[in-house]
């Protein structure tokens, strides 16, 4: 996906100094990125009209997320976290909290805290 591209080497770079890292607060490289990730999909799709997300977000909260978008959002997602949703997991996501439900209820490791 043309989206992602320079998506990808954040990625990677982003794993290896966590896993080189001796003092992270978190307990595994996934939790810390899979929120990260999260956001970084946000902002390349929405641009600078991303916000920090909270669990709370939703599409009135950003700038330009409309249908065209949040399908780019939806394929970066699947992409991403090696998944399809069903239209019943897409039509629950409400806000970026009840994305993260459906992504830890596909087996995703999502986390908002960081221990």
């Amino acid at each position: 996906m043309k989206v992602l591209n320079s998506f990808d080497s954040w990625l990677e770079l982003t794993k290896h100094l966590v896993k080189r890292s001796q003092h992270t607060l978190y307990a595994n490289v996934e939790d810390y990125l899979s929120i990260q990730i999260i956001q970084k999909i946000f902002d390349e799709i929405f641009g600078e009209h991303s916000i920090p997300l909270e669990p709370e977000t939703t599409a009135h909260d950003i700038l330009g997320w409309d249908s065209f978008s949040h399908i780019n959002l939806i394929l970066a997602l699947e992409e991403t976290f090696n998944i399809t949703f069903t239209a019943q997991e897409m039509a629950r996501m409400a806000n970026v909290g009840s994305l993260i439900s459906v992504l830890k209820n596909r087996g995703c490791e999502v986390s908002w805290n960081n221990k």
